[in-house]
This record gives structure tokens, sequence and C-alpha cells, in this order.
């Protein structure tokens, strides 16, 4: 573990975070996207250019996709951080 980032200062903890980030990272994942064939559909929906997507009638669903993908991403990556920073704020 000497090798990993040299600003964190408890890796063993951040391990610890992201294990304990994945069960409600997996319910707000079910609550956004119900199982794995609505999200692969989300998925195709915000890959789709904009252009096609408005010719197709389909413009707000890709922004939306967009939007709950985009939203789901940063929670992937903030809620381990918070939870990180919070806990390393009490060990130290």
């Amino acid at each position: 573990m000497q090798s990993l980032i040299p600003w964190v200062d408890h890796p063993w903890l951040l391990l610890a975070c992201l294990a304990l980030s994945v069960p409600p990272l997996r319910d707000i994942w079910r609550m956004m996207f119900g199982d794995a064939a609505d999200f692969a559909e989300d998925l195709r929906l915000a890959a789709l250019p904009d252009w096609w997507a408005w010719f197709q009638g389909r413009y707000w669903d890709g922004q939306w996709a967009e939007l709950k993908l985009t939203v789901f991403a940063l929670l992937c990556v903030g809620l381990p951080a918070a939870l990180y920073r919070i806990i390393a704020g009490w060990v130290n």
C-alpha cells in the first residue's frame, strides 16, 4: 500500500470506505435504473447524438438518461470520498 497515491493518509480506510459505499450505491442504482435492461437503454440513449435523438422524438429521453448517468457517476466518486474525509477527520 506504500505506492498508493500520496494524498491518501489511510489507505486501508479508503478501501473500507469503498466497500461500505457499495450497498447504498447498489440501492441508488436500483432506484435510478431499475434493472440491467433499463440501464443499457439509458446508456444507449445517452450515447445517441442529440440531433439524431431530436429527429426520432427522443431528445428529452436522452437528456434524462444523461442526467441519471452523470448523477450516478458523481455519487460513485463522491460518496466514498465524503465518507473517507469524514472518518479520516475523526481518526486524525
